[in-house]
């Protein structure tokens, strides 16, 4: 009794199982924001000069 972490852990696993999609999400996201970085389609463009 008290000894778990909180927020942690559940009779389901509901919470584990939003962390594993949570790493899924952030790694597909990092993904296409490195493939846009190598294509040139964001980040800033500071030649605009506005």
């Amino acid at each position: 009794m008290g000894s778990e972490a909180p927020g942690m852990g559940g009779p389901d696993g509901k919470n584990k199982r939003q962390g594993m999609v949570k790493v899924l999400v952030d790694g597909v996201l990092g993904w296409i924001g490195e493939v846009s970085k190598l294509a040139g389609w964001g980040g800033r463009r500071e030649e605009r000069g506005f």
